[in-house]
């Protein structure tokens, strides 16, 4: 079996279109990005582990608070890591030439933000750092913007919106997926299983959805409600969250 590092260099091999494709024929339907989220160079490729992070505005804060908040993030990004960065916001840059020229030091492998990029021709022509961004702006983080959250998660999971999510949908398509989840937890620690229910988390089956849809129309139907984040069991079962 192969580890995960051999796994990123063996999808590093393939197009988004035929991952796309597997994905679809197993049934995980949620797997891309919003079409306007787009990269600065069509021509990168990223595959890694997911690392988020996310922030907020705030008026008051210092220059050296705001500055001090994002240096602490680039110190703790990791290697082999696709960093996406929840901005809260549509009017500042969450990306620059120094933060991108330092994560490519780091190893990280690309970085992701629904918000704005800046300084993108060094970016692009000279550092040539994976950056997918909504716009361009020279509006900074400084004395504008603050870390509220830092975390590596294993799973993959589909974020409705962008506000903070009040719970988790672990959806599963099958009763047998259920009883496989179910056997996963069995080997989960009290504390990461009260850390799950603390969170929220609830288990639902497509197949015995009481409200008579279709797979495709309970993920729509629940997508609307509750800000729920819908994760894959198979996906889950790679690891903790």
């Amino acid at each position: 079996m192969l580890n995960e590092d051999q796994i990123i260099e063996e999808l590093l091999l393939l197009n988004s279109s035929i991952v796309h494709d597997a994905l679809r024929s197993e049934n995980l339907l949620n797997q891309t990005l919003p079409h306007e989220i787009k990269p600065l160079l069509f021509e990168n490729k990223v595959v890694g582990k997911i690392w988020t992070l996310s922030g907020k505005l705030k008026s008051n804060a210092s220059i050296d608070e705001s500055l001090l908040s994002w240096t602490d993030f680039l110190s703790k990004a990791e290697k082999n890591s696709v960093i996406i960065c929840q901005p809260n916001n549509n009017s500042i840059a969450l990306m620059g030439e120094l933060s991108a020229e330092f994560l490519k030091l780091k190893g990280v492998r690309g970085y992701i933000t629904d918000a704005g990029c800046r300084d993108v021709t060094s970016i692009k022509s000279e550092i040539k750092f994976p950056v997918y961004c909504r716009y361009n702006t020279p509006k900074d983080v400084a004395g504008r913007w603050i870390v509220n959250e830092i975390k590596q998660r294993r799973a993959a999971a589909v974020r409705e919106g962008i506000n903070d999510y009040s719970k988790v949908v672990v959806y599963v398509n099958t009763v047998k997926h259920v009883k496989n989840l179910y056997e996963k937890f069995n080997e989960f620690s009290e504390k990461e299983i009260k850390t799950l229910y603390d969170f929220g988390v609830q288990f639902i089956t497509g197949e015995n959805n009481s409200l008579g849809l279709s797979n495709e129309e309970f993920l729509d139907q629940f997508r609307k409600s509750n800000s729920g984040v819908i994760i894959n069991v198979d996906i889950l079962s790679e690891g903790s969250w």
